[in-house]
């Protein structure tokens, strides 16, 4: 089984990533990177206004957890990811999710 995959809690990170990082990908998943200088990847798992209730932005944090939990030993070490996601997310299959996450993240794959 492969390693948990840590999450982006210092605040000030997060503001630095969503200032002065890249984005990639469109809507329902957007992607926002920067290189972190750490021997390891660090995630944000971001819901956008669109998502009506406590519930609903919980259930798009599983989900993008189980697919980062997936591709995270397949990634370059070292980056800050925060992914930002729409309510339409949830509604879209497994399979129409993981084939937009691994478009999106293609550039990172090893």
């Amino acid at each position: 089984m492969s390693e948990k995959p840590v999450t982006l809690a210092d605040r000030f990170a997060i503001q630095k990533l969503f200032k002065t990082g890249e984005r990639i990908g469109r809507r329902p998943l957007l992607v926002i990177f920067k290189k972190n200088d750490l021997g390891y990847n660090r995630y944000l798992y971001c819901p956008d206004k669109t998502c009506p209730s406590a519930v609903t932005r919980n259930k798009v944090k599983r989900l993008l957890r189980v697919h980062v939990r997936e591709f995270n030993p397949k990634l370059y070490k070292g980056l800050d990811l925060g992914f930002v996601t729409s309510v339409s997310f949830v509604k879209l299959s497994f399979q129409e999710r993981n084939l937009m996450i691994t478009k999106t993240l293609s550039r990172f794959l090893q």
